[in-house]
């Protein structure tokens, strides 16, 4: 391993966090249930709040909304995600696609937009991950259909590239996948909800491997109970949001079991707890950004040794 990667693995995060946006109590006055949460190269902070999007710039003290949910679809932006432009995407639901915001606040669909079903131009009604690699192209986890999308720039029709085959635990199927990374190498690592594990799908392969979890759901630190989101280092190293135990793990690349990065595993609304952390990011310096839903806010663990210098 090099020093950077000795660095990342056995890096520890202040356990204390700082709220970035959102009340620091918990009350729901200035967020609302956020689902993702999304970091641009300026820190500027981007959240999936109920029926909108908003912008926290640093040491801001309000927010700017950006997209704002039409009256009549009600929807509530699932997932977000920044190119390398800084360009913000969204899953918005209640049309069936992945939405790119231009800077003229116009919203242009990216993928599917097509209505509710699986047809290679379609994506069902929960998309609860997206992300965009350093080519453009977009992937989102199309929760009810079992599988993992990718929308070359300007296609019309998606691309499966993992699952895709029927609801199940097999080594070719996914069960409610939520967020997903892809790395520099095309590797997509995907939040298998309902088996509990995170899987790698490495491109072209016809089936994943789990990389972290797959041992049934419960509170040990060689399982994951409800895996929500997923973030990777420059090393391997994998983060996970494990919604129900209230942490963030890492597991090193091989681990049979993870490390507590964040939270304590219980529910609460202390700066070292959390209650439903949902999206979670992790940028260049090392701090890690979460979506801590039933708090209504987004927290960020500061890394204690900077890996990112």
């Amino acid at each position: 391993q090099t020093p950077l990667c000795q660095c990342f693995s056995n890096a520890t995060w202040s356990p204390n966090a700082l709220t970035v946006a959102g009340n620091p109590n918990g009350t729901s006055d200035i967020l609302s249930q956020p689902n993702d949460v999304a970091i641009d190269s300026h820190f500027t902070v981007y959240v999936a709040d109920y029926l909108r999007i908003q912008k926290w710039l640093v040491g801001a003290a309000n927010a700017t909304t950006v997209w704002t949910s039409p009256c009549c679809d009600q929807t509530t932006p699932a997932a977000l995600c920044l190119d390398n432009d800084d360009n913000l995407y969204y899953a918005e639901q209640s049309r069936y696609r992945v939405g790119r915001v231009l800077l003229s606040g116009t919203v242009i669909t990216v993928a599917g937009g097509n209505g509710n079903g699986n047809a290679p131009n379609q994506l069902g009604p929960h998309l609860f991950g997206v992300f965009v690699d350093q080519f453009g192209n977009v992937y989102v986890s199309d929760t009810d259909n079992h599988r993992v999308m990718k929308w070359l720039p300007r296609a019309t029709n998606g691309i499966v590239v993992a699952g895709g085959n029927g609801q199940g635990n097999g080594a070719n199927q996914l069960n409610y996948p939520y967020g997903i990374y892809v790395d520099s190498h095309g590797n997509i690592y995907i939040a298998d909800t309902a088996n509990y594990r995170i899987v790698l799908w490495s491109p072209g392969s016809y089936t994943g491997t789990t990389v972290a979890g797959g041992n049934g759901p419960g509170a040990a630190l060689s399982q994951l109970t409800t895996p929500r989101s997923v973030a990777v280092d420059m090393c391997g190293n994998i983060y996970v949001s494990d919604a129900q135990n209230a942490r963030i793990t890492r597991w090193t690349p091989g681990a049979w079991s993870g490390t507590v990065v964040a939270g304590t595993g219980v529910l609460g609304n202390q700066i070292n707890q959390m209650n439903n952390p949902l999206g979670i990011k992790l940028v260049s310096l090392g701090n890690l950004y979460v979506a801590d839903l039933s708090n209504n806010r987004i927290q960020r663990f500061v890394i204690n040794n900077n890996c990112g210098k």
